[in-house]
């Protein structure tokens, strides 16, 4: 089961960063080079464009209502007396619950594009994860990419 979850936060990270339009970075799936390793064909990678242009829109407004409820948060926490309790615990469920929307609509979409992809596929694109994630890292550590090694500022 840790393996399984593991595994689902590495695809998570690795479709993150390849997803992210913001950093300028290709779509993976529309990259020749890693069309070609992972022997995508090109009904693949049109279904899984199909998938992101799908969800693209939601997860835009899901990051806006998140961008919103931070900057609302980090208002409440620059205030110059202590709000009640009540009120912050108020803005972190509304903060938390519009991070959960984020990432749930993610997850699913990371899901749906796995879907399109063999076992073979999935084996290829987990291990150039776990290469490119060392070569970031600067070595291999056997911790969650996300989390580090568990040292103080490892992360």
């Amino acid at each position: 089961m840790t393996r399984r979850l593991l595994v689902s936060f590495a695809y998570a990270a690795l479709f993150s960063v390849m997803t992210s339009s913001a950093s300028g970075q290709s779509k993976w799936w529309n990259d020749e080079r890693s069309k070609r390793e992972l022997g995508l064909t090109v009904e693949q990678s049109q279904q899984i464009e199909q998938i992101y242009q799908a969800t693209l829109p939601r997860l835009r407004t899901a990051k806006r209502a998140l961008d919103r409820q931070e900057a609302s948060f980090s208002e409440l926490m620059k205030r110059r007396d202590a709000p009640p309790e009540g009120d912050v615990t108020t803005a972190i469920e509304r903060l938390e619950s519009a991070r959960s929307d984020l990432g749930r609509l993610r997850t699913l979409m990371l899901y749906q594009m796995r879907r399109i992809l063999t076992p073979e596929q999935r084996a290829k694109l987990e291990a150039e994860h776990e290469r490119t994630g060392r070569d970031r890292r600067g070595g291999d550590r056997s911790a969650h990419p996300q989390l580090g090694d568990g040292r103080p500022g490892s992360r």
